[in-house]
């Protein structure tokens, strides 16, 4: 199995906390601009989830998303909830929500986890949830599986240019959370690779 490996941008913000404190859900005030659906010019606002709470609190509306596009099974709510629920430990969660005008039309479900060698950390990856499983207590030395299959960003058709546009955007502005973005289980034809 081959992963796509990117390194950070030099580029690094800190990333500016709500003042919501029952939830660690972070908010930006980016806004990209592409030509949408019908072609209007499409704004999009981010939101950050960062713990389970929050996590369990979107799931009627990724199941929503999830009904109006292709995404594959291991890109529905009850999958990507269970894998974080078995191998969520020792990882932090970053999943990356895109709204337009309040409703939810894109999501990259990514969680940060760290790369090790001999009980040393070497890097800090952003990578999709669902990705291949390396136990973090090993020493990095032939202990890797993958559960999962087809991963990419859940994106409202139309919205597929708008939604990695103000991706990329976000992952340039806060390249402070990772060292590298690691992609495993994304196919060529994805909505991800597609806007790299």
């Amino acid at each position: 199995n081959s992963a796509r490996i990117l390194n950070r941008p030099d580029e690094r913000n800190k990333m500016v906390e709500n003042s919501n404190q029952e939830t660690d859900i972070l908010r930006t005030s980016s806004v990209a601009h592409s030509s949408g659906v019908n072609g209007t010019e499409q704004s999009l606002s981010t939101e950050v989830i960062q713990d389970t709470h929050a996590f369990d609190k979107i799931r009627e509306e990724w199941l929503d998303l999830i009904e109006r596009t292709h995404a594959h099974i291991f890109q529905t709510y009850e999958w990507q909830r269970l894998w974080w629920e078995h191998f969520g430990r020792h990882r932090s969660l970053h999943i990356i929500l895109f709204r337009h005008e309040g409703v939810l039309v894109g999501i990259a479900p990514f969680f940060v986890g760290t790369s090790r060698f001999f009980g040393l950390t070497i890097s800090r990856n952003l990578c999709l949830l669902g990705s291949d499983i390396r136990h973090p207590e090993s020493d990095g030395v032939f202990d890797e599986y993958s559960p999962s299959d087809y991963l990419d960003l859940i994106v409202l058709p139309g919205f597929e240019k708008c939604v990695t546009s103000m991706l990329l955007k976000y992952l340039s502005e806060h390249g402070n959370i990772y060292d590298k973005i690691v992609l495993e289980e994304v196919p060529e034809d994805s909505i991800l690779m597609k806007g790299l």
